[in-house]
């Protein structure tokens, strides 16, 4: 048999380079950077997602709570982060919010000083995201907010890339309320109340623009922003003419309106926003809830079911709001979105907010509970389910879907 001499030393050289380079990655060492965008993990080391919901007051905590309890769940149905070697958990840090603007900045400032957060889940309203979103876009930080629908944050000229969205916009639902009062319960002659906030006034506008659009007539419009108040607009409203009432308030304010509106003329239909569709509202508005209209998600379907059967197994009791599946999403996206934006080595995972905002905005076609989301330029990752729901033997029931 006839050797191949000169082959020896090549073959030396190749398995030289080989075992070289397999020394080089057992080795190495997390990368080292300056920019304070970068969080480096080292092994074992958690990846912390910021949940800022609102935990206050009554009422809108019942929502927030279903948010932060819909992240949780997604936390552990799409974590952990596969590094190149290792996984790295996923935690949740929670943080309230509450409904105010003031609150919004605090925690928002909060979140961008803690280097260690790769981004953030929230937050629940309109005046708290928009009082808290140029700070996020000052540090990098990007949040996706499950129900923060005002219409200034998406808006093509307003938005921040800070922000995005898996509820649909204010306008939408104002919309939606509008067509169904006109052409379902055929009303002609609407009133108008809102409280004060920026979320219930953009919805209570988008109402009108689109009723009188349709040959419709605000009669009457009320701000209300105490029990007080709410007194003396349904007695301003009773004397309108009206035969049909829109009214988008907070919980707190939804069912002291339940509990009043035997002011309004007899077989006034009654229409109110999302926030509405909530077991703490039928709860607290007992027999007073029968038979109102609130327009909000429709979320339906095997992998929404799924999700609340968990949820019942985890917690105990049903979840308090549908928007359990918009913070579910949103969190599954921010997940998504760091699994593939992320770099790894045998022990380290590095993080680039910057790289991970540009991979959620890259989403297309993603699987959620509330259907296929693609992120728009804008922020815009919402699939727009949205549907008129009624309170019938003292649950909701959807009744009309556009």
């Amino acid at each position: 048999m006839k050797r191949c001499p000169k082959l020896i030393p090549l073959l030396l050289i190749a398995l030289a380079s080989v075992l070289s380079s397999a020394c080089s990655r057992a080795s190495e060492g997390p990368p080292v950077s300056d920019s304070e965008d970068v969080i480096v993990l080292s092994a074992g080391e958690p990846v912390r997602i910021a949940v800022a919901v609102a935990q206050s007051p009554a009422g809108i905590a019942a929502e927030g709570l279903a948010q932060l309890r819909g992240a949780e769940l997604a936390a552990g149905d799409h974590g952990p982060i596969t590094g190149l070697v290792r996984r790295y958990p996923v935690e949740i840090v929670s943080l309230d919010t509450a409904c105010s603007p003031e609150r919004g900045e605090s925690v928002a400032r909060e979140i961008t000083g803690d280097p260690t957060i790769a981004g953030v889940i929230g937050h629940t309203c309109t005046d708290s995201c928009l009082a808290a979103v140029p700070i996020y876009e000052a540090a990098d930080y990007t949040l996706i907010s499950p129900s923060c629908g005002g219409p200034e944050l998406t808006d093509r000229v307003m938005h921040s890339e800070a922000f995005l969205r898996t509820i649909y916009s204010d306008h939408a639902e104002g919309a939606t309320a509008a067509e169904f009062a006109f052409y379902e319960l055929g009303a002609r002659r609407a009133a108008l109340l809102h409280d004060s906030g920026l979320e219930s006034q953009s919805m209570a506008s988008a109402f009108e623009a689109t009723f009188t659009a349709l040959g419709g007539m605000v009669v009457a419009t009320e701000t209300t922003t105490s029990e007080s108040d709410l007194r003396e607009s349904l007695d301003a409203l009773s004397t309108s003419g009206l035969d049909l009432l829109y009214a988008p308030l907070p919980p707190t304010q939804a069912v002291e309106l339940a509990s009043r509106r035997g002011s309004l003329p007899a077989g006034t239909p009654v229409l109110g926003g999302r926030h509405y569709l909530s077991t703490w509202f039928i709860e607290q508005a007992g027999a007073d809830a029968e038979g109102l209209y609130a327009v909000g998600p429709l979320v339906t379907g095997p992998a929404y079911e799924e999700l609340v059967n968990t949820y019942l197994r985890r917690y105990g009791e049903p979840p308090a709001s549908p928007l359990l599946a918009h913070a579910y999403d949103a969190t599954g996206l921010l997940i998504q979105a760091i699994q593939e934006s992320s770099t790894a080595g045998r022990r380290w995972l590095a993080i680039d907010r910057r790289a991970l905002r540009e991979a959620i905005y890259n989403t297309t076609t993603y699987q959620g509970v509330t259907g296929a989301i693609t992120c728009t330029d804008i922020g815009d990752c919402s699939s727009k389910t949205i549907a008129i729901s009624q309170v019938q033997g003292g649950a909701w029931q959807a009744v009309f879907v556009p």
